[in-house]
């Protein structure tokens, strides 16, 4: 009986181990099977991963690649716009120069000038586009050249004067102690200036637009200035005003816009802003105008002469009468004289009653704001002409018949406005038989007339355009030299094989063969040896940062680019001129 018990005891437990072991062995085949399917799993979450960063990486590597090709695109494009445009752009502005120095009535001069200056503005928007892609590119770079404040403000003030005159917008330069013989780029001040003033004129049409220079910081040797262009005009809305300085936006974007332009200057202003350290800004209230302002950092030449016309007691022998409807201006002729040594009075409402008698002798300063109402006006009743010794009529308008009725009505000078102090100074001096030695102005644009007997250079232009030929050929014959033209690379050669010439000015892009491979067949001797070292300036319409670069690496020693300004013609020449002459003797 106890066996018994004994041995069901042991079966049930046996029962029950293997039951159990059976179980476990279940559980772990349950458990490894989801296990392994757990492996499986993320080895192909794994393999998809890695197809996805792989796909993502070529993705981003593609577009990487297109943005770049991209870039290059718009680059290409950018130089090849520049050279299409700059092509003609060379031939009106060439001819025009030249047809300027040739004799002409007022009349027609007033033509030239409009034409130069619109040539100007059209030549400002191809380098807006050119500079626009150069900062992009980051390879826009300063130039640190001497040059004189006052010239570069008043040029600004030149191109827009015939401008402001069709709206009777008086432009005006407010410049009180501030160092004017600098270190830096004037050319992009100059582009900075344009852009504001352009944009003032665009957006006022009546009153006056200033250009105000103050001094922000001097030391021993450079110098900070705040440069603002106020305006009278339409002003900005204030939800406008962080949109403006964005490239291509405008404060007014609607297709049926009033007013033009790419809306690329003042992005360019500000990207040159910073690059000459400096911040821009604008203050505005909408129908009260607004105030463009900037600063920018500069050198300071050694020599700081302020100039003979900036020197007191010079003209203590005048005593000028204002009578200017616009009160700021009579405000600012009248300090300017008193820095002369000249006394100076008002005259309100164009009565002379109770004026101050003197024994200097009476000039009469006499401006207005609408020159045809002025007209009227003085003939019904004429200022007495006795009183005065001298009268000076400042007037926007330089038309002939305006010129006319102003000396039939006894005026002496007919000064235009913006006025430069340089002018009237002058004018006084003039009269008071006081010999004054002018500064050379060293922005001046016109050949100078200093070659007694012709070249005797022999002068190859390789030019494939037949107007750029024309004025090519017509600025170097004003200045002295004759040339032979050819029209293309092939044309060069054999002209190089029959003739020898001292010097070559060569176009980039020509047909048959152009500039660059023309350059290197002249440079590898294939004209012989006696034509290798031949001086070659490229002279194209190419403007681009690598242009230069290119023609140097091509064996050519120069560049020129166009349009052709007289005296970057001159200068290029003067310099080739006396080491071809040298290297003769």
């Amino acid at each position: 009986m106890d066996n018994l018990d004994f041995e069901n005891k042991w079966l049930k437990r046996f029962h029950r181990e293997r039951d159990a072991r059976r179980q476990a062995e279940k559980l772990l085949e349950e458990k490894s099977l989801a296990l392994f399917e757990q492996n499986e799993q993320l080895r192909n979450l794994s393999e998809n991963l890695e197809k996805v960063v792989f796909q993502r990486t070529k993705e981003l590597n593609d577009a990487l690649e297109n943005a770049q090709q991209a870039n290059i695109a718009k680059r290409e494009f950018f130089a090849n716009i520049s050279h299409e445009l700059r092509t003609p752009l060379n031939g009106i502005i060439g001819m025009t120069h030249l047809l300027n120095d040739t004799n002409l009535n007022n009349l027609q001069k007033d033509y030239v000038h409009t034409v130069l200056v619109s040539s100007e503005i059209l030549l400002s928007l191809i380098n807006d586009i050119l500079d626009f892609s150069k900062i992009e590119a980051g390879k826009l770079e300063l130039e640190q050249i001497d040059f004189a404040l006052s010239n570069t403000a008043f040029e600004v003030l030149d191109i827009f004067a015939a401008k402001a005159n069709e709206k009777k917008l008086e432009l005006i330069i407010e410049r009180n102690l501030v160092p004017d013989n600098l270190i830096g780029d004037p050319n992009k001040l100059k582009q900075i200036l344009l852009n504001l003033v352009s944009n003032a004129l665009k957006f006022t049409e009546k009153g006056q637009i200033r250009i105000k220079v103050s001094t922000l910081v001097q030391t021993e040797t450079h110098c900070q200035l705040k440069f603002e262009v106020i305006d009278s005009g339409i002003g900005v809305p204030k939800d406008k005003l962080n949109r403006l300085f964005s490239p291509f936006m405008q404060a007014d974007a609607s297709t049926n816009r009033k007013f033009g332009g790419t809306g690329l200057g003042l992005s360019i202003s500000k990207k040159l802003v910073e690059m000459m350290g400096g911040e821009v800004g604008i203050s505005s209230q909408p129908g009260e105008g607004s105030i463009f302002w900037f600063s920018a950092n500069f050198l300071l030449q050694k020599k700081q002469d302020l100039g003979i016309w900036e020197k007191n007691s010079l003209l203590s022998g005048y005593a000028a009468y204002i009578l200017e409807e616009n009160p700021f201006l009579a405000e600012k002729i009248a300090s300017l004289i008193s820095s002369w040594g000249m006394r100076s009075f008002f005259i309100v409402n164009s009565k002379l009653d109770d004026l101050p008698e003197t024994s200097r002798k009476k000039i009469l300063i006499r401006g207005v704001t609408n020159e045809l109402n002025w007209i009227e006006e003085e003939r019904k009743n004429p200022l007495p002409v006795s009183f005065f010794d001298y009268k000076i009529f400042l007037s926007k308008d330089k038309s002939n018949s305006f010129r006319q009725s102003a000396n039939l009505l006894g005026y002496d000078w007919l000064a235009f406005k913006p006025l430069k102090k340089t002018d009237l100074f002058k004018e006084f001096c003039s009269k008071l038989n006081i010999e004054i030695e002018e500064p050379q102005d060293s922005l001046a644009t016109e050949i100078k007339q200093d070659k007694v007997e012709p070249s005797k250079l022999k002068i190859l232009v390789v030019e494939d355009n037949i107007i750029n030929q024309k004025v090519a050929a017509a600025m170097l014959k004003k200045l002295g030299y004759a040339c032979s033209i050819a029209g293309n690379g092939v044309i060069a050669l054999q002209k190089l094989m029959e003739e020898q010439f001292d010097l070559i000015f060569m176009d980039f892009q020509m047909p048959e063969m152009d500039g660059y491979e023309t350059s290197q067949r002249i440079r590898s001797g294939q004209n012989g040896k006696s034509k290798v070292d031949i001086p070659i300036i490229a002279m194209t319409a190419n403007a681009m940062t690598d242009d230069k670069a290119k023609c140097l690496e091509a064996g050519m020693n120069d560049f020129l680019s166009k349009p052709l300004i007289a005296k970057d013609l001159q200068t290029i020449m003067e310099h080739w001129d006396s080491i071809i002459q040298n290297s003769i003797d």
